[in-house]
């Protein structure tokens, strides 16, 4: 998969900055589901969904500490640096 690194200024939009409000709040909503009761397989869902939504948010870490957005080798989707969510 091709992938055009993101650029400084690509945070610095309003989009990008509803975006990271939304999946704040996204964040949030699945911690709160996650408190509650659920079977295994449906926590492990949502376990899942607040990884995804934590991968997402790190860009903006990311992008203030300065380290460039390029795919990790193997052509994953994920970004390099740590995963540490």
């Amino acid at each position: 998969m091709d992938f055009t690194p993101l650029r400084s200024e690509d945070f610095q939009s309003s989009t990008w900055k509803r975006l990271v409000q939304h999946m704040t709040a996204r964040l949030q909503e699945l911690r709160e589901q996650n408190d509650s009761r659920a079977t295994p397989e449906h926590t492990s869902e949502i376990r899942g969904r607040i990884a995804e939504v934590k991968k997402f948010l790190a860009l903006v870490e990311l992008t203030s500490a300065g380290q460039p957005l390029v795919p990790v080798e193997g052509g994953s989707s994920d970004f390099g640096g740590d995963d540490d969510f």
